[in-house]
């Protein structure tokens, strides 16, 4: 009778474990996807609004739109993210005497990789370096 209760017990556990499993596993899944799809959204304002600022001619409602998207990605993106992100600021920053654009492409740069890398891009460079720029007209 015990070597008929055993087999039962472990098929009766397992049909239990395994659905939980999978269950568990999916959501998660799910969650990570959920949280990808609102950070894309976060970062794709703030590409926008960086790109309504480039150049001299840009509009108090399109700072205002990059300030408000600056301080949004405080909510979503990673410390590597935030920490580029204050590096190309300071760089771009009115008060900053010092600017250049080789340092400029280089911060921006290094903040879009990082975005990428946050959003789960694994980018196989090799020996290239990872170059970004503005283009504005």
């Amino acid at each position: 009778m015990i070597d008929s209760i055993i087999p039962s017990a472990i098929t009766g556990i397992t049909a239990l474990i395994v659905p939980s499993i999978i269950f568990f596993l999916t959501k998660k899944k799910e969650r990570e996807a959920e949280k990808k799809s609102k950070k894309l959204v976060y970062y794709e304002e703030f590409m926008n609004a960086l790109s309504n600022v480039v150049g001299e001619n840009s509009s108090n409602e399109s700072r205002l739109r990059f300030s408000i998207s600056v301080s949004s990605l405080h909510l979503v993106a990673s410390i590597e993210v935030i920490d580029a992100l204050h590096q190309y600021l300071d760089e771009v920053r009115i008060s900053n005497k010092n600017k250049s654009t080789e340092n400029h492409n280089n911060l921006l740069s290094k903040l879009i990789f990082q975005i990428r890398t946050d959003l789960g891009d694994n980018l196989k460079l090799g020996d290239k370096e990872f170059k970004a720029i503005l283009w504005h007209q």
